[in-house]
């Protein structure tokens, strides 16, 4: 083959390799980015909302009976070896903004969201004294809306969470309230009122656990669809809960972007109650 034959060869070659590369490049330039695993998705900038109303739960909260008659009940949180794994329930609030019980979420290295990796604790907020803290994720869930009225006793609500890492619905009505106060690992330097919940029905635990460990940093949710608390404690011979108050836990988390009313009869609580761990609304946090 002759210089001039090889020369004209190899230009076509070249030619034709810059129409491929060329049309390559525009088909892999129009795609879209691929887009992170749904769970690593990152969630949407927060927003501020104005809160207008802890004056006027502060009012209803004062008009709860006192069933400690002015006694402070103590509240010991064990403490924590390094590295021990241990597990709550965390539920969504907006944005990435997730709120629990300080006692699951404190003096944790790591935490791991149901179905994500373990990730860094990064603190949004903590309440001085009561047990209710928020926690940023990196990653949106339809939230639980917060409840803009206190709940009034006979207020028929619902809890929800991983007892015993198994999901599971407690039935709830108001009692009224206590003053408590953390010691041990975690302490107050103030009492704080926490609502007191007579538990109507348990949630079928396999292995017949008589304890509903694991439950606390979940909602509990009233009638309405929206949440009033945060489970903290568990009093099995009084077959009672005991929750933050709603004005600590705006005061905590602020206020949500207000959900629908919807009127929930008891009835509908499991079916609810199933909903927002489908969703992932609610979901298991581990800690360690």
């Amino acid at each position: 083959m002759s210089g001039l034959t090889r020369f004209i060869v190899m230009a076509m070659f070249g030619y034709l390799a810059s129409l491929f590369y060329g049309k390559f490049e525009d088909e892999f330039s129009r795609r879209s980015p691929a887009r992170p695993p749904a769970f690593e998705q990152l969630a949407p900038a927060p927003q501020t909302i104005h809160d207008p109303v802890p004056r006027a739960i502060a009012e209803q909260e004062r008009g709860l009976g006192d069933l400690g008659r002015g006694r402070v009940n103590i509240l010991e949180t064990s403490q924590r070896r390094r590295g021990q794994l241990s597990s709550g329930t965390a539920w969504s609030v907006g944005s990435d903004l997730w709120a629990s019980a300080r006692h699951v979420v404190e003096d944790c290295e790591r935490l791991k969201f149901a179905g994500g990796p373990w990730r860094p604790v990064t603190w949004a907020s903590r309440h001085p004294d009561a047990d209710v803290a928020a926690v940023r994720a990196g990653f949106s869930r339809p939230i639980v809306p917060i409840a803009a009225a206190a709940p009034q006793p006979g207020t028929a609500a619902f809890a929800v969470g991983y007892p015993q890492l198994q999901s599971g619905v407690m039935h709830l009505r108001l009692r009224g309230v206590e003053r408590v106060k953390l010691a041990g690992r975690i302490g107050s330097a103030a009492p704080f009122r926490a609502y007191v919940w007579q538990v109507d029905r348990y949630p079928k635990i396999r292995g017949g656990s008589e304890t509903v460990g694991g439950i606390s940093g979940g909602p509990v949710i009233d009638h309405n669809g929206q949440a009033v608390g945060v489970v903290i404690f568990e009093a099995p011979r009084r077959q009672a809960l005991g929750s933050v108050s709603l004005s600590d836990l705006r005061r905590t988390v602020g206020p949500t972007a207000l959900g629908k009313r919807v009127a929930v009869d008891p009835a509908a609580f499991d079916a609810l109650g199933r909903r927002l761990l489908e969703s992932g609304a609610v979901t298991q946090v581990l800690c360690r």
